[in-house]
């Protein structure tokens, strides 16, 4: 680098030197430049030092952050100014060039003014006043040059950084460095790269035949060709090069820096030696400067110094302008003058010294003089003279030649960027050779014609008519067929190359390449745009010329070339974008069928993460297609949270009409390069995340900003109707989207603003409604006078009127009430509204940015971040899920009921979760606390029980999950999501815990009322215990000396067991079983109804499934008008007149064939041996043969036909008439062959036998009297009896055994007659062992089984044997009913069309009926069951007027629903709901009179201990002592309470057990439906189904259950077994300890036995209950530690026995483990569907103000619903119906339709729910109506046919696809 002189005088002395001191001057001057070299390279590090930029360089990324907006300009240290110059640069301020520089504090002080410490004088005053200030002059020296700043920024960015740089100055109008010196090395470098992105557009004026022609050109500012005028200066001048230049190009901006410039220094350390270029782009106006686009070209610095700068210009330049303080011979500056004017390059000298004007030297050589002359003048005459010399020039320059310039090296040949432009090139060789408008269609297919089409289909999916679901299936089965063809069209080389670049490239090459790509491509269709739009205006001008003279006839072929041509300019516009919208487009089609192509390269589910990678801006919405590629955008977002991790942002969205400068401020504001260009700025909408800096990210809760610039509204484009439908679909996806939308409204026209806010205000009214709150701001901009504050004041104003108007309009629109614009969001007039000034300082194309424009940017940063500060912002992941929302929404034509706010719902259910282990903690606590109580209830420890007490029990973990709640919605990552709901859990869980108490103290009270009730009971047992006690003891001292063994000792002990009973319970009444059916009938009876009818409806038992039915209609009478009574009864005279079509001799026939075949079957029965063989059932199938053949034959005789019911009476009569012969023949048989009957005849005499033996008789006095008896008997008897003979004498062996027992005891008569008793079944059974018994016969199971064998019905044979007429079979007055006429044709016609009018008679019930009988059944079945549950059954026992009571109430219902329902019901129906009832109310009878019959009934008690006292009795036989006796009676009783202590507490821990690790009962109320409906789904049982569908919670239960039962008795046994052990073992340790501590205290107090027991009791009463224990019989017990061995002994066994108990024991106890799951899972909401029946699926009960939802519906026709009028069942999913555009009848008296898109509006069960109107629908469901057509159809007697035919497309869904999709329901 040449060295520099410091000042001006330097430069004058060292060129006067040249010229006198020979080679000695050279070599000092030699010297000084190397001196001046190493001082400049110090004073650059200096610089550098100053500014703090030796650090790493600037990056792209250092500047896309959002830091604190921009404050005025003010002085700014050095070590800021560079940063504060970019960020101003950025925000298109010019005056970054101004910023005033801070001296660092060291350097002011030194250079502080210094004060003379002499006295001063006036004079002297005087003096320094015109002396020179030196301290002025080096304050003002070591200021840091503005243009120094520039180039220190410059040369401390990487290349993007630079680019970005010059792209901003480009757009400020400022100069640009062509040339800047290597200041690491002597090169001279072009920074071509940074001028890529530079775009100039310019109208060239053109005058040919006096015509003048303007052309519009827009080009890449480094491809075109434009001529070159260059300026340099040759040594020192007064006038400023640069501010002349400036008066050529713009005389009212300094597009060159120059010396009379604000914050100008003459210390210029690294500016020097650089060549700035600027443009003059000429507007097509008469006062342009010029006619074409010129260059200027500005070498800063004296250029003798700069020779190869000189020589560059000099090569590419068309003119030369160089400025000379003079030109004298042999002087430097003379010499290359010299050399100048003697080249072929125009040249124009300008001479500090000569005060001429323009002179020509010689052609195109110039002289213009500079002194004393005005700058205009000059600018004037250097204007004229440029033009003229370049009007007869062709030489021109672009900028991509200068890698072609000797001694430049430019930056573009780095290696890294050869990289990326030798991949760019890859893809632009592809196709540069095709028309652009091509490219698209051959390289990037799946996002034209294709995915149009599929967002066309995809659309017309939400505005289905006619057969919806049909059409919906085929509209799906067409977008799969369009994925499926973007698929096979998804292998392009150009997608090819694209993608395997981003994928193999590294980091830096990679942005080279995107970056080429994208300049690349904008030359490319810029190049052909140009070509079609001249095509375009030329062939507008013919078609306007056509109009003009009336030439119809060619014009509609030129206009059919217009259009063509117009849809060739739409085609190519071609950009980076659509690459990757292709990218997004084969991702989404893969993605849908899950699948990869053919193509190995198509590496389709790596593209969002290549995308993510880039942290460009992206595509949100296609402007193309006007629609957004959801998958796409959510697997793009999903990857940005991989590499970001789930960030909180703040989404800013923008909103304003087409070409109002949206892009560009925002661009502006956060340095953002969105799309900026002339007409329509954007298409679509574009996303980039913005990262706020360190420096002020502690102010606020999120980490970046999202902005969304989109396209602008009212576009051209569009028309009418589909311009307001586009811009209301915008406006309300934008304003949705963003936390805060600017509302960019664009200069003052009235009618555009009105419009614009019209659509602003509708779509906030829309977000209002779907609980969405955004803000917005409003940004005025263009305004003329911004600084009018009177003028902005009352523009508010008006603005505010405005909103308020639109505010009413959109309310009343959307049915809501709103007064202003504030009633719909938080908006204050004074803050929300800013006005800008126009964006440009001048006209375009040469003006530059208003410096007002920038700092109204940046006072609304101030306000955006402001007003940020307060938000949360939105997760990246719930961003993600908004836009599915938003988007899913506005497809449908209603947007409020559409919506659905998927995160917020995800928020919910993870609320749920938690709320569900809130609540299973209380209600863990609250059964560890019953399990406490009850047991010293029942010891009658508690008598009484209050809430506060219960409360305070709780108190300790109820204060725990209040803590963990408020810690939840304070602390969780979605607290302001879950804000909203705070108060409402809070108030849950504190309503819950006071259930949990109430509901404690009601069960608790309910066992102290039980013990209260047996009472009496409770007082005799310690009487019955004591004599009982005794009686086995005496019992046992009689037996003692008798050595009998354990069989014989029970034996004895029954004996007696029963006497001791009756003697106890003497005077006391025994509590009866009870009858229940008996009462229901009587109660059926009572009422009037038939006994038959009742017994044959009872007898059916379809009652117990009244409320599942699938039809109603047959238990109507329908109230009918007088017409159709008087055709029915007409009808009804007909069948009388049918019923006597048969003649008086064939009734006679009839009954006299029906007698002949009762005689002709009586004799084939009496002909069989049946008292000699027996019976078998072949007989009567010989009779039934018989009968059949004899029915054929008189049919033929008759010439009729019988109906089946005749031939099953008749075979009923017959067998009925054979049966009594066949019994009495049968038991004949048996009572002579079968051993027992035999020996059972024999039993008295063989007790005299033994009464005999016992009193001593011999055996010759027994046998005589055997010979008497045997003598009464005739011989043929004892012959036919050889069998009991032969048995006798066994008979006889035993007896002689018993009598030798017993002779030794003296025993009455009757008490020897016990004991025979006793022994003689067992004699008979040892007796008879291995002879077969002679079984009885069951006619009537034979009977059936020959009439099925025949093919009759097994339901028609039970009706007709119910019924008993077969019986009276001969006595009938008329058969007629039992045959089958062949009528005439004439009368078959006649007979339909009375059939016709019958069937008025059976007109199907609508849905809505069958629905209200059902609820209608299901609502009696709870009153009932609350009738009978409120009586006194446990406690006082059962009456059969609670029955009475209950029919009563039944039948008062059935009255009233008939009145409302204008029917009659049949009493078919009243029987069966009275059935129905009383059966559902006989459970909880039966079990609370057993329990009342348990507690109160001594002979039910005594007989409870009837074991125990064998045992004791038992024991005392054995010789045991009293106190081995006693421990085993407390072992007992430990027994029982122990067992039942440990199941009750296993059955608690199994339950959590249970809740935590089975999938089902750990999550939410959704995800146990899901497992609910996946357990349906595999079993495949339609009438679980079926339960599920009428029954829900009945379904669910019962999968609880199965779910249980199979968890510890199948998947988990040993699991639970542990669980049971280890509280086996707790309670031992229990019973060990309390014995201990009961037997210290026994020791110690010298106590008696009955208070040692009294004190075990109450150690054990926490956990067990011990019965009655009588002390009064073991007085003498005093050995404890005798007693505590005999217990230990006995508690082992317990132990031992009670851990090998089975689970399966768990279940029969107080506590069972699927009761606490099913009260803790199923106390959730169960209200349905009014159209599908779907179960809401929320876990709180009461939910509201939340409405009833469920994620996924399912088709009508599951629930029943058909079309009126038809049996046709509709096939539609809710989801599909609140769409379209059909109507529902609420209900069966509604003449009004309600449309299912106002469904809420029908009031009642409607309005409660909240069906999204979002199409979705589960292919489970689709599956499931496919599997069961033919069940559903059968069940509800409708069809699936005509509008409600299943779509073909359902039934390819497998069982395997249904369950999967299950998946799909629990994510939400």
């Amino acid at each position: 680098m040449k060295h520099k002189p410091l000042c001006e005088e330097g430069i004058i002395t060292s060129f006067s030197n040249i010229g006198r001191s020979g080679n000695t001057t050279k070599q000092q001057r030699t010297f000084d430049e190397e001196n001046h070299q190493k001082n400049h390279q110090k004073e650059i590090e200096a610089l550098f030092n100053r500014l703090h930029r030796r650090q790493q360089k600037f990056s792209p990324a250092d500047f896309l952050q959002i830091g604190p907006p921009l404050k005025p300009i003010t002085d700014t240290p050095e070590k800021d100014v560079a940063q504060a110059f970019l960020q101003r640069l950025m925000a298109l301020d010019y005056r970054a060039r101004y910023i005033p520089v801070q001296p660092d504090s060291s350097e002011v002080n030194s250079q502080s003014l210094s004060v003379s410490e002499t006295v001063s004088t006036d004079d002297d005053d005087i003096y320094a006043l015109f002396s020179r200030n030196e301290h002025s002059d080096q304050s003002k020296q070591n200021l840091v040059h503005p243009m120094d700043v520039q180039m220190v920024v410059f040369h401390c960015s990487d290349n993007f950084l630079k680019q970005n740089m010059i792209t901003k100055l480009s757009q400020c109008q400022y100069a640009l460095p062509l040339l800047v010196p290597d200041l690491a090395a002597a090169d001279i470098e072009c920074p071509l790269w940074t001028f890529r992105q530079i775009r100039k557009t310019w109208k060239k004026t053109e005058i040919k035949d006096n015509s003048k022609t303007v052309t519009i050109k827009s080009l890449p500012i480094c491809k075109a060709e434009t001529p070159v005028v260059s300026f340099f200066r040759l040594g020192s001048l007064s006038q400023s090069k640069s501010q002349l230049m400036n008066t050529l190009i713009n005389d009212r901006h300094n597009t060159f820096f120059h010396r009379n410039c604000q914050r100008n220094t003459k210390s210029r350390h690294v500016m020097d030696e650089v060549v700035e270029i600027a443009w003059y782009c000429p507007a097509g106006k008469g006062n342009d400067s010029f006619s074409d686009c010129i260059a200027f070209c500005n070498l800063h610095g004296d250029s003798l110094l700069m020779e190869k700068q000189r020589e560059i210009l000099t090569e590419i330049s068309s003119v030369l302008v160089v400025l000379v303080p003079a030109v004298e011979k042999g002087q430097e500056n003379s010499k290359v003058v010299s050399t100048l004017f003697g080249s072929p390059n125009p040249l124009i000298v300008l001479t500090a010294d000569n005060d001429c004007g323009a002179v020509e030297i010689k052609p195109q050589k110039y002289k213009v003089g500079l002194k004393d002359r005005s700058q205009s003048d000059i600018s004037e005459e250097l204007k004229g003279i440029i033009r003229q010399i370049l009007s007869g020039s062709n030489k021109s320059f672009k900028l991509e030649l200068m890698s072609k310039i000797t001694g430049v090296r430019v930056d573009e040949d780095d290696t890294v960027c050869q990289n990326g432009i030798s991949a760019a090139m890859n893809i632009v060789k592809l196709i540069q050779d095709m028309d652009v408008y091509r490219i698209k269609d051959t390289f990037l297919p799946c996002q034209g014609q294709l995915w149009h089409e599929w967002c066309r289909t995809k659309k017309e999916t939400f505005c289905l008519r006619g057969n919806i679901e049909e059409e919906k299936s085929q509209k799906d089965q067409q977008l799969m067929q369009i994925r499926q063809k973007q698929c096979a069209a998804s292998c392009s080389e150009l997608m090819k190359s694209f993608t395997d670049s981003l994928m193999r490239l590294e980091q830096k090459d990679k942005e080279y390449f995107l970056k080429w790509t994208q300049i690349l491509i904008d030359e490319l269709s810029s190049k052909d745009l140009s070509a079609i739009l001249k095509n375009y205006d030329e062939k507008w001008s013919e078609v306007l010329d056509l109009k003009k003279h009336d030439k119809f006839d060619q014009l509609k072929s030129k206009q059919a070339e217009l259009e063509e041509i117009s849809n060739n300019l739409q085609a190519a516009n071609f950009g980076l974008e659509h690459i990757f919208r292709e990218m997004a487009q084969i991702y989404e089609a893969h993605q849908s069928l899950k699948k990869q192509t053919h193509c190995t390269h198509t590496e389709w589910d790596k593209y969002p993460e290549l995308a993510a990678d880039l942290m460009i801006s992206l595509e949100l919405m296609d402007g193309d297609a006007v629609h957004l590629p959801l998958t796409w955008i959510s697997g793009l977002l999903q990857e940005v949270i991989k590499k970001l991790s789930d960030q909180r942002v703040f989404v800013l969205s923008v909103l304003g009409v087409q070409s109002s400068g949206k892009s560009t401020m925002l661009n502006a504001m956060f340095g953002l390069q969105f799309a900026v260009s002339a007409g329509r700025c954007t298409k679509g909408a574009y996303m980039q995340l913005v990262k706020l800096s360190e420096e002020i990210k502690k102010e606020f809760k999120f980490d970046y900003i999202l902005v969304v610039d989109t396209e602008g509204l009212r576009a051209l484009e569009l028309e009418g109707s589909n311009t307001l439908h586009h811009d209301n679909e915008l406006a309300t996806f934008v304003v949705g989207l963003g936390n805060m939308t600017l509302i960019n409204i664009f200069g003052e026209n009235p009618a555009e603003m009105q419009d614009l806010l019209q659509i602003v205000v509708q779509a906030v009214m829309r977000m209002k409604k779907v609980q969405l709150s955004p803000s917005c701001v409003f940004v005025h901009q263009n305004v003329t006078d911004v600084t009018a504050v009177e003028k902005n004041m009352d523009g508010k104003r008006r603005l505010q009127e405005k909103l308020d108007k639109m505010a009413q309009l959109a309310a009343k629109e959307e049915g809501c009430e709103a007064e202003c614009f504030s009633d719909i969001i938080a908006f204050d007039v004074q803050k929300d509204v800013k006005y800008f000034a126009q964006l440009w300082e001048g006209s375009p194309p040469m003006a530059p940015p208003n410096p007002g424009y920038s700092e109204s940017v940046q006072e609304l940063k101030s306000i955006i971040l402001s007003k940020a500060s307060e938000s949360d912002g939105i997760k990246l992941s719930h961003f993600s899920s908004k836009i599915q929302d938003l988007w899913n929404a506005l497809m449908n034509e209603n947007f409020v009921f559409s919506f659905k706010n998927t995160q917020e719902i995800s928020v919910y259910r993870k609320l749920e979760v938690q709320y569900g282990s809130w609540t299973w903690t209380l209600r863990s606590e609250m059964l560890t606390i019953q399990n406490q109580l009850h047991p010293q209830i029942e010891n009658g420890q508690l008598n009484n029980i209050e809430l506060s007490d219960l409360s305070k029990r709780m108190s300790r973990k109820y204060e725990e999950i209040k803590t963990e709640i408020t810690d939840y919605f304070e602390n969780d990552t979605d607290k302001e999501l879950l804000v909203q709901w705070r108060g409402r859990f809070e108030n849950k869980i504190k309503d819950f815990h006071q259930e949990l108490l109430t509901g404690l103290k009601r069960k608790l009270d309910e066992v102290i009322q039980q013990k209260k009730a047996c009472k009496k009971l409770e007082e005799k047992k310690t009487d019955f215990e004591n004599q009982l006690l005794q009686k086995s003891k005496d019992r046992a001292h009689t037996l003692r000396e008798i050595q009998i063994d354990e069989e014989e000792l029970q034996m004895q002990f029954d004996s007696v067991w029963s006497h001791w009973v009756e003697e106890l319970t003497t005077g006391i009444k025994p509590i009866e079983d009870i009858n229940l059916e008996e009462d229901q009938f009587n109660v059926l009876q009572s009422l009037g109804f038939e006994w038959t009818l009742c017994d044959e409806l009872k007898s059916s038992e379809k009652y117990k499934k009244l409320p599942e039915k699938g039809n109603y209609s047959k238990y109507i009478n329908f109230k009918m008008s007088q017409k159709r009574k008087t055709a029915l009864n007409y009808v009804e005279e007909v069948m009388k007149l049918k019923s006597r079509l048969l003649s008086h001799e064939d009734q006679e026939q009839i009954r006299s064939f029906i007698k002949d075949v009762q005689q002709k079957s009586l004799k084939i029965i009496q002909s069989k041996p049946v008292t000699k063989t027996g019976y078998t059932s072949t007989y009567l199938h010989e009779v039934a043969k018989t009968v059949q053949e004899n029915v054929t034959e008189l049919e033929s005789k008759m010439k009729i036909t019988f109906k089946k019911e005749f031939t099953v009476d008749l075979l009923l009569f017959v067998f009925h008439m054979t049966a009594g012969w066949i019994l009495q023949s049968h038991k004949q048989y048996k009572d002579n062959n079968d051993a027992v009957k035999v020996l059972n005849r024999k039993k008295n005499e063989y007790f005299s036998i033994f009464n005999n033996f016992c009193r001593g008789s011999s055996s010759v006095v027994v046998f005589g009297e055997i010979i008497c008896e045997k003598l009464k008997v005739s011989a043929v008897e004892a012959v036919c009896n050889q069998t009991a003979v032969d048995l006798a004498g066994e008979l006889r062996k035993k007896i002689e055994e018993l009598t030798h027992k017993l002779r030794k005891t003296k025993i009455d008569e009757m008490e020897l007659k016990r004991q025979f008793d006793s022994v003689w079944s067992d004699w008979v059974e040892e007796l008879t062992s291995g002879i077969k018994p002679i079984e009885d016969i069951h006619l009537e199971e034979d009977q059936f089984a020959v009439l099925q064998s025949l093919g009759f019905e097994w339901t028609l044979c039970d009706k007709l044997i119910k019924t008993g007429k077969y019986k009276k079979l001969p006595e009938k007055g008329n058969y007629s009913k039992y045959f089958f006429f062949k009528m005439s044709q004439k009368f078959k016609a006649a007979w339909n069309k009375l059939g016709e009018k019958i069937n008025l008679k059976s007109e199907p019930l609508s849905h809505e009926d069958q629905e209200q009988i059902r609820s209608f059944i299901e609502d009696v079945q709870q009153k009932s069951l609350k009738i009978i549950q409120s009586k006194p059954v446990s406690t006082q026992g059962y009456t059969s007027t609670y029955l009475h009571e209950v029919a009563k109430t039944v039948q008062e219902n059935v009255t009233e629903l008939e009145s409302k329902m204008k029917i009659t019901f049949k009493k078919e129906f009243t029987v069966d709901l009275l059935l129905f009832v009383l059966h559902m109310t006989a459970g909880w009878i039966l079990k609370s009179h057993k329990q009342y019959k348990d507690n109160n009934d001594a002979l039910t008690y005594l007989n409870r201990k009837k074991d125990e006292y064998f045992t004791i009795s038992s024991s005392f036989c054995k010789g045991s002592s009293s106190v081995e006796v006693f421990g085993e009676i407390i072992c007992e009783n430990l027994k029982v309470s122990a067992v039942e202590a440990v199941c009750n507490q296993t059955a608690v821990d199994l339950a959590g057990e249970l809740r935590s690790n089975v999938p089902a009962f750990n999550g939410n109320r959704l995800k146990l439906e899901k497992h609910v409906l996946k357990d349906l789904a595999e079993k495949e049982d339609f009438n679980r189904y079926i339960t599920y569908i009428r029954n829900p919670r009945e379904q669910v239960e019962n999968f609880i259950r199965e779910q249980v039962k199979t968890y510890i008795s199948v998947e988990n046994k040993d699991k639970a077994q542990k669980i049971l052990q280890k509280n086996v073992d707790d309670i031992q340790k229990l019973i060990s300890q309390s014995f201990f501590e009961a037997t210290e205290k026994f020791k110690t107090e010298k106590g008696e036995i009955n208070m040692w027991m009294k004190e075990f009791s109450s150690l054990l009463s926490c956990k067990l209950t011990l019965d009655t224990i009588s002390c009064q019989n073991f007085t003498d017990v005093n050995d404890l530690d005798f007693l505590r061995d005999e217990i230990e002994k006995g508690l082992q066994t317990i132990t031992k026995e009670m851990k090998e108990l089975p689970v399966d024991e768990v279940m029969k106890y107080r506590q069972k483990p699927d009761d606490i799951l099913i009260e803790q899972l199923c106390n959730c909401c169960w209200e349905r569907c009014p159209f599908c029946a779907a179960v809401c699926i929320n876990t709180i009960k009461d939910h509201s103000p939340e409405k009833h939802s469920v994620p996924f519906h399912r088709p009508s026709g599951v629930e029943g619903w058909h079309r009126k009028g038809t049996v046709d069942l509709v096939i539609d999913f809710c989801t599909t119906l609140v769409a379209s555009d059909r109507s529902f009848y609420p209900s069966r008296e509604s003449e009004k339709r309600i449309p299912f898109k106002q469904y809420q509006t029908a009031g009642g069960k409607y309005a409660s729910w909240s069906i999204t109107a979002d199409g979705s629908t589960l292919k489970y469901w689709k599956w499931f109506v496919c599997r069961f057509q033919k069940e559903l159809e059968d069940y509800y007697k409708l069809k699936f046919q005509g509008g409600g035919k299943i779509p073909s497309e359902w039934r390819k869904y497998s069982k395997e696809e249904a369950l999967e999709s299950l998946n799909e329901m629990s994510s939400l």
